[in-house]
Formats: C-alpha cells, structure tokens, sequence
C-alpha cells in the first residue's frame, strides 16, 4: 500500500449507553404510590420545586428523619408528613 490506510472498521453501535447498577433500589407499588402522595402535597404547599425538594431531602427534627423516607417508608410516616403540610392541622411539637 502506498502510504494510504485502509477506513477504520465502523465501531459496533452501543444499544446500553450506561452500565446498568446491579444494586438498583425498586420501590413497590405502595411505596411509590406514598412517594407521589407526598411529593404531590409538597408542591402544592411550597408552589416552587425549591422549597419543595429542600423539605423532602432535608433532615426534619420534629419528624425525627427526611421526610421522603419517612413517607415512602410507612404509612404512619406518610401521614406524619402531610400533616407537617396541612396548613388547617396544628404545628408538631404545640402540645395541643
């Protein structure tokens, strides 16, 4: 060959762009169905993706954890949650 190279050969086309985590968390239908309830009642609380994300990841004293795990996790802590997001309910730790 007089100094031409042969094309590279045409790579394989990838059809899984990321490698998939073997350790992927699946949330059950419960679960999930808490975690629209909350995250639903969070927006309409705070009106803003800011606020709202920052309640449902952040440590929250009185509830005694993160309020998404909380209520993805049980039924009783997704009611604590919506009450903390019920305006019309009285403030955790009142002592009413």
């Amino acid at each position: 060959m007089s100094g031409e190279e042969a094309p590279p050969e045409k790579a394989k086309r990838q059809t899984q762009q990321f490698k998939r985590s073997g350790s992927k968390s699946v949330l059950s239908p419960d679960q999930k169905r808490r975690q629209a309830a909350v995250t639903d009642k969070a927006w309409r609380f705070f009106g803003s993706g800011t606020g709202m994300i920052a309640f449902l990841n952040e440590q929250h004293a009185e509830l005694g954890g993160r309020p998404l795990d909380l209520a993805v996790n049980s039924e009783e802590g997704l009611h604590a949650v919506l009450a903390v997001l019920d305006p019309a309910s009285k403030p955790l730790g009142s002592g009413q």
